[in-house]
């Protein structure tokens, strides 16, 4: 499969770490993004990696891990050059900013 993927585990993990997120749990919502990078694929193509790195990435600066956000980024950009370095940076430290005036 070269799409996204739903039953992928690893979606489901990022989703229960952006509810961690949002319920305010900061450090289970890192646990839970680390753990789903950590997992192995079980779904061929590049759509669902993608996919949980954005939004494991947004999840990482809105917790407070603004450095691994921006090297979960820098990494995906690597991956996947349609993804835009500069502005990856960009969102990252807005949001970190965002999260600072919370």
């Amino acid at each position: 499969k070269a799409y996204f993927d739903g039953s992928d585990p690893r979606y489901l993990q990022i989703i229960r770490a952006q509810g961690y997120l949002f319920g305010g749990d900061h450090a289970k919502a890192i646990e839970n993004v680390r753990d789903a990078l950590s997992q192995p694929s079980v779904v061929l193509g590049t759509n669902t990696r993608r996919f949980i790195g954005v939004i494991g990435a947004r999840v990482l600066a809105w917790a407070g891990a603004h450095d691994e956000a921006t090297n979960l980024l820098d990494d995906l950009v690597t991956r996947f050059p349609a993804l835009d370095p500069p502005k990856s940076r960009v969102i990252v430290r807005g949001l970190a900013a965002r999260a600072a005036t919370a």
